[in-house]
């Protein structure tokens, strides 16, 4: 009796303190949960963001916002998320990291230099636009580079890495640490959001890696190499923004102007295994001049120029956006034996107010200008860039993780079992292997375990298995719950043959029959056109059924007149990572 006693004592403590004990034996290796987040957010410690207006919404409101607090916004209003993230990367500019809130309390460690005592003396003198005129020639190597002292610098590396800290709950909400690397070359835009899979015990070993140390990636991965050797931590970059790179950011020559080769594109592969490729800029999956059949290839399209406002030719397109790059990767991985270009996907709202939107219905734009406004349709970008109505409500990051922690959401992203969309919170699964079978489906374990054992999720690669057989797609889509119905699930294929051509074809796979659109599809797609010696990529496209665009939303709570040129429809989407299929090569 007494050693019964014991053990139900014994069981009670395990309940109490170590409930994950009992669950781990009846849970499988592959079983995940999906969780939403937006990796690339700005507070006041950017240059940028406080100088366009946000002096009051820090790294702290960024956090509580994303965790579904209401959080006052410049304009006045209180801002709110109908359902809170899980994760949330406050990525602030390295470059000048905190200045503006050092300026602000007149912090005695600028004064140890001569840049910082010459904009201590503009800022109180009432004027910051001989700051931002100093900066963007720097940023762009058309003035000598001058740098605050470290002292400061790594006490506002500090500040940013203890709001991560104090908001972080693992298992509830992961405030990831990671900062933006701002490179822009002759207005070319290469900025990179660095991502930590630490806590500040091993991040604040380093200062970031900025613009004003190099600008050239290469230089970004070498940091990155001497932070995970020196600290035994580990990080990747998430380049985005291509379509504002003119034709820079998937060239196939490096910043030196000099060929990729071997050991470039191993690098490249490993440090950026994921592309932002939708966000408040607008998106960048494809181009309808460079898909001209994919009649949705359209959607929220960004390609006036670079950041410098510099006009672009057509040519320049190839490299700006994920299809082509995803293709291009294809005829380099043949060249060089690795593929440069073999990454994930993934959203991000880059907004600069701290306040982490997607939602049409309630976005809240990227700059103060931005804000919801009677004026904001019809005024533009930092009061001298792009059109305010061409922003786009988006993005968002989906990751399949095996919990909510740090290091969980980073090991989905290093091995690309994430998705990104538009702003909906779609549910995406998305499979490729040999066996599938239509069966299989209704199996209760089949999408958290069988696929996994008979396949890869997306993201993965799978090779030959021989030369009769076809490659299978599994797919199980679901409705935001609190957003509209699916209306079609298609497959984009890219491909590269034997005499080195490029092909890219788009299959509807499935589709409501009335356009009226349905909460889930589940099925199984075979690849008939499938060729075993050419290497190819799959990826899945999820549209919703169309929805009122944001600046459509203005205009009815405004009562005010949109330019011909702005859409009122859009329909909403998700993009998952591709799954890759690499023949054997001797």
């Amino acid at each position: 009796m007494k050693s019964f006693s014991l053990f139900v004592y014994s069981l009670l403590l395990t309940l109490i303190f170590y409930p994950q004990d009992l669950l781990a034996e009846g849970k499988n290796d592959y079983e995940k949960v999906l969780l939403w987040g937006d990796l690339h957010v700005h507070s006041n410690f950017s240059f940028d963001a406080y100088s366009f207006g946000n002096t009051a919404l820090g790294p702290d409101k960024a956090y509580e916002f994303a965790k579904g607090l209401p959080v006052k916004a410049p304009n006045g209003e209180l801002a709110q998320l109908s359902t809170p993230l899980d994760f949330l990367l406050v990525s602030d500019h390295a470059e000048y990291l905190g200045l503006f809130l050092g300026l602000e309390r007149d912090d005695p460690k600028l004064k140890n230099s001569a840049l910082g005592q010459r904009w201590l003396n503009y800022f109180q003198s009432g004027t910051q636009a001989p700051i931002s005129r100093e900066y963007v020639q720097m940023i762009e190597r058309q003035k000598d580079i001058e740098l605050l002292p470290e002292d400061f610098n790594k006490s506002a590396w500090s500040k940013l890495l203890d709001f991560a800290e104090r908001y972080n709950e693992p298992g509830v909400f992961s405030a990831l640490i990671g900062f933006e690397w701002t490179s822009m070359i002759n207005g070319d835009n290469l900025h990179r959001v660095v991502v930590y899979r630490d806590g500040m015990s091993k991040a604040q070993k380093m200062l970031p890696f900025s613009a004003l140390d190099s600008p050239d990636p290469e230089d970004l991965w070498k940091f990155m190499g001497k932070y995970e050797q020196s600290t035994g931590g580990q990080v990747i970059a998430i380049p985005h923004n291509g379509n504002v790179s003119n034709g820079v950011m998937f060239s196939d020559k490096r910043v030196d102007g000099s060929d990729f080769d071997a050991s470039y594109s191993a690098k490249r592969q490993k440090w950026e295994p994921l592309y932002e490729v939708t966000q408040v800029k607008g998106d960048a999956e494809a181009h309808p001049y460079l898909s001209p059949t994919d009649e949705y290839a359209d959607f929220e399209t960004w390609d006036q120029g670079n950041l410098r406002m510099e006009p672009k030719d057509k040519k320049m397109l190839q490299g700006e956006y994920a299809r082509a790059a995803l293709k291009n990767g294809l005829v380099l991985s043949n060249k060089y034996g690795t593929n440069p270009f073999k990454f994930g996907l993934v959203g991000g709202t880059d907004t600069h107010n701290a306040l982490s939107t997607s939602d049409d219905e309630n976005f809240y734009g990227k700059f103060v200008d931005s804000l919801p406004s009677e004026e904001r349709t019809s005024s533009s970008l930092g009061d001298r860039l792009w059109d305010n109505w061409r922003l786009s409500a988006s993005g968002y990051t989906a990751v399949w993780a095996k919990e909510n922690t740090r290091e969980a959401i980073f090991d989905a992203l290093k091995r690309r079992e994430v998705y990104a969309t538009s702003g909906p919170r779609i549910l995406l699964k998305f499979f490729g292997g040999w066996n599938y079978a239509s069966e299989d489906l209704e199996a209760p374990e089949f999408f958290n375990k069988t696929a996994y054992e008979d396949g890869v999720p997306m993201g993965g690669s799978f090779t030959n298995l021989n030369s009769e057989a076809k490659p299978r797609f599994v797919f199980k889509i679901s409705k935001d719950p609190k957003g509209s119905k699916i209306d079609k699930f298609q497959i984009i294929k890219g491909w590269v043959d034997e005499d080195g051509q490029i092909g890219e074809k788009v299959f509807t796979v499935m589709e409501s029959a009335d356009g009226k659109g349905l909460d889930t599809f589940v099925g199984i797609w075979v690849d008939k056109d499938f060729k075993i010696d050419q290497e190819a990529f799959y990826y899945a496209r999820v549209l919703e059924v169309p929805t009122k665009r944001w600046s459509t939303y203005d205009q009815e709570r405004y009562d005010v007149s949109l330019d011909p040129e702005i859409p009122t429809l859009i329909r909403e989407r998700a993009y998952s990572s591709p799954i890759w299929f690499e023949p054997n090569r001797k």
